[in-house]
């Protein structure tokens, strides 16, 4: 299959969740043949390759501001990657199911990992959080399916939109080898040091973690992994705290990562907005002791394997209990990696993946090899030296068909009692979906509007017509005024902030992108708005 994912910020992964999935599932279909690619952006590109394991990588402009950073940059992705055909599109995040309409208006499916409730969290406005309810709505009916990482998210649109989804969980690696060496630029020691990773943002609650720790009687160190792009005064106020056990490293990726999270001696994790969190399942494959808040998403990837905490308090009372008796790690390390490899399996979560996406694509794939389901298939021990063994357990280590009756002109699709544009509406299941996925949604509209063309030149006459009354230049104004857009922003984007969409582009081919992606927004609001 050919697939693209948009809406990260691209691989090799430098910045959050999303961008770790994109890495790892990209990576792992293409060693299974498919022709992936994944898009990402500019400023927070590591790499000038054009390939980065197998995967095509197309890197692309935005506007680097909090509110636009994101949607911007999938607005252009989708623009790029409509007309190259691909079998099917993964759009990371809700905030940008607004654009996936567009490359099913070609025949090209759409699914959406909706990621958690992101209009919860703190860093936005009134405007950003009623952007993003109103992104949730439309993921319902807009892209050809959606996915949730939690059976908690997957219940909200059941309960609160009637919107079935694939709930398709998070993935980690199971392991845990003892580096010393790599951890001495840290200046740490092996089970010697609390872990705490996350983006640096309130409803995180890094402040939490430090206060709590600020009561512990220990002198190893609390170690704070993460930033956050748009959070200068939480991050300023976080290290403004007098603890010299609090070291913060910043954003830290890649081997390093690795080697703190399988090295630590207990986690911490006290996000409270969003799905299933990466960090806190990346901790349990690393054989951590998870202490972590207790909230439903958390509780539903932890189950029984880790602890559980309600306040700074009660985290306070946890640390101080893990910290002081040893014999704890050992079993909760034990239960938190048979959990990854039970649930959150990284070839499983490819797997259930490969086969939603080729089920929209209509497009059928052999057998791969299945995943292993028994924990005792995964060693329990890990190489620390050709001579030596560490046991991980030591504390010390159809819509589409044209034959469909919806498309024949006496369909009751026009009669505004009709459901099928209602979002609860089954039609859009991904169940449902088969091999019609692949037919243009033009093709059979077009057949309908040639058979009714006179129809629809009189309806068009009397639109202008009403619409431009009284105006000196009467209908050119539906020509000057997208003119005056286009003109407008690329004089903006193109002219002062020098966008470019590739190595060789100028003005011209960013107006004629701009104008490609104009041409679909206009109808469908005029749509909307009549």
């Amino acid at each position: 299959m050919k697939i693209a994912i948009l809406g990260t910020r691209g691989i090799p992964a430098n910045y959050g969740g999303f961008e770790t999935f994109a890495e790892q599932l990209g990576t792992r279909l293409a060693a299974r043949g498919h022709e992936i690619t994944v898009y990402g952006r500019k400023h927070y590109s590591t790499t000038s390759a054009p390939t980065y394991n197998g995967v095509n990588l197309v890197i692309l402009p935005t506007i680097r501001h909090k509110y636009f950073d994101t949607v911007i940059h999938t607005f252009l992705s989708v623009l790029h990657a409509t007309p190259r055909r691909y079998d099917a599109i993964l759009i990371c995040n809700a905030a940008n199911s607004v654009f996936a309409f567009i490359p099913r208006l070609f025949g090209t499916p759409t699914l959406v990992n909706v990621d958690g409730l992101e209009r919860k969290r703190k860093k936005w406005n009134w405007i950003g959080r009623q952007y993003y309810l109103i992104s949730e709505w439309l993921s319902t009916f807009l892209p050809t399916a959606i996915v949730t990482d939690a059976q908690v998210i997957q219940e909200y649109y059941a309960t609160r939109y009637k919107k079935e989804s694939e709930m398709i969980a998070y993935g980690a690696e199971v392991a845990r080898r003892a580096d010393p060496e790599r951890l001495l630029k840290f200046g740490l020691q092996p089970n010697r040091y609390t872990l705490y990773v996350s983006r640096l943002e309130p409803e995180n609650n890094a402040h939490l973690v430090i206060e709590a720790y600020g009561r512990v009687k220990t002198d190893q160190p609390l170690v704070i992994v993460g930033d956050a792009p748009y959070a200068e005064d939480y991050i300023a106020r976080l290290k403004s705290a007098k603890d010299h056990r609090v070291k913060f490293l910043g954003f830290v990726f890649g081997e390093d990562y690795r080697t703190l999270q399988q090295n630590a001696y207990c986690y911490v994790h006290a996000t409270e907005v969003g799905g299933a969190h990466p960090a806190l399942i990346e901790a349990m494959g690393a054989g951590n002791c998870a202490l972590t808040l207790a909230t439903p998403e958390n509780m539903e990837v932890v189950g029984d394997a880790g602890v559980i905490y309600k306040s700074a308090e009660d985290l306070t009372v946890c640390l101080q209990r893990v910290i002081d008796d040893p014999t704890i790690i050992g079993e909760y390390r034990h239960r938190a990696m048979t959990r990854v490899i039970e649930r959150y399996n990284w070839e499983r979560i490819t797997d259930r993946y490969e086969e939603l996406l080729a089920r929209l694509a209509g497009v059928k794939i052999p057998a791969g090899r299945p995943a292993p389901a028994d924990s005792r298939s995964y060693p329990l021990y890990a190489e620390e030296s050709p001579k030596a063994k560490t046991s991980i357990l030591d504390p010390r280590s159809s819509i589409l068909d044209p034959r469909s009756s919806i498309l024949d002109p006496r369909s009751s699709i026009l009669d505004p009692r009709s459901s099928i544009l209602d979002p609860r509406s089954s039609i859009l299941d991904p169940m449902n979906y088969q091999s019609s996925a692949k037919i243009p949604l033009w093709r059979p509209a077009a057949a309908l509007l040639g058979e009714h063309r006179g129809l629809v030149r009189s309806m068009v006459r009397r639109d202008l017509s009403s619409r431009y009354k009284g105006s000196i230049i009467g209908p050119a104004w539906a020509i000057i005024t997208p003119a005056v857009m286009i003109i407008i922003f690329t004089t903006i984007f193109s002219g002062i902030f020098g966008v470019r969409f590739g190595a060789q582009g100028g003005h011209l081919s960013f107006a004629v992108y701009l104008f490609c992606g104009l041409l679909p927004w206009i109808a469908f609001s005029e749509g909307v708005q009549r």
